[in-house]
């Protein structure tokens, strides 16, 4: 399992390297560490991040981060601001009170990023999901799956981009790529992607956490495999 979330990990990277990506913009929070957000935001290769987290004593702090992204880093000083308008008042300009260090923002894929921040602390951010699609639609957007077998073999699909779903809301199509997924219960779907490195086809069970995928094989051709998908653009995935 881990050399399979180690393929995975190097193939999205790879896509994100190359700068061949669209940063998805908006609020980023890591689930486990709510209270804490990013809101991103990227223009012509620049990213400008608001933070906002607390002080050691639990007052609310504000934090500034402005940056090149170069390849698929992105660091700055942690600016910090104090004073300013209050929710109510009258106009007061903030003030630049000095920063905390540095933040490091690494583009894992085009919707989930590791930050490095001061005292070595490391975290992952996605965006926050706050009106997700249900039946056949939640698979809608843009996918890579890995499939890691029990003799060493690692087989990848390329981005699938599902956008298409039947009128019963049964099924969702990536009809260029040829790849199908059947809603069977809540969450669970039964996928089937077609030419994938020389085997007719590999049907997959997987059920969705979110933004990612995870299941193994229903076609005994494959053998003992396990799934991993990422879906690349959440933000694609709104409810309609």
């Amino acid at each position: 399992m881990k050399r399979l979330f180690a393929a995975l990990a190097f193939l999205l990277a790879g896509t994100v390297a190359a700068q061949d990506f669209t940063p998805v913009q908006g609020h980023y929070w890591n689930p486990n560490e709510s209270g804490t957000g990013y809101n991103i935001s990227v223009q012509n290769g620049t990213m400008v991040v608001a933070i906002y987290s607390y002080t050691p004593a639990g007052r609310a702090q504000w934090y500034l981060v402005v940056c090149n992204i170069d390849g698929d880093t992105c660091s700055g000083a942690l600016q910090r601001y104090s004073d300013g308008q209050s929710i109510g008042g009258s106009y007061a300009a903030p003030v630049l009170d000095g920063n905390d260090g540095t933040a490091t923002f690494k583009w894992l894929t085009e919707a989930r990023l590791e930050v490095l921040l001061p005292q070595a602390r490391k975290t992952t951010i996605v965006p926050l999901e706050f009106k997700r699609n249900n039946g056949a639609a939640a698979m809608l957007g843009k996918w890579v799956f890995v499939a890691f077998d029990s003799q060493g073999k690692t087989r990848a699909t390329p981005v699938l981009n599902f956008t298409e779903i039947d009128k019963d809301n049964e099924f969702v199509y990536a009809p260029d790529q040829s790849a199908s997924c059947r809603l069977l219960l809540l969450g669970i779907f039964g996928c089937k992607i077609l030419d994938i490195d020389n085997l007719p086809s590999a049907v997959w069970t997987v059920a969705l956490f979110f933004n990612d995928a995870r299941g193994a094989s229903g076609n005994t051709l494959d053998g003992d495999i396990v799934v991993q998908g990422y879906r690349l653009n959440p933000a694609d995935n709104a409810a309609p």
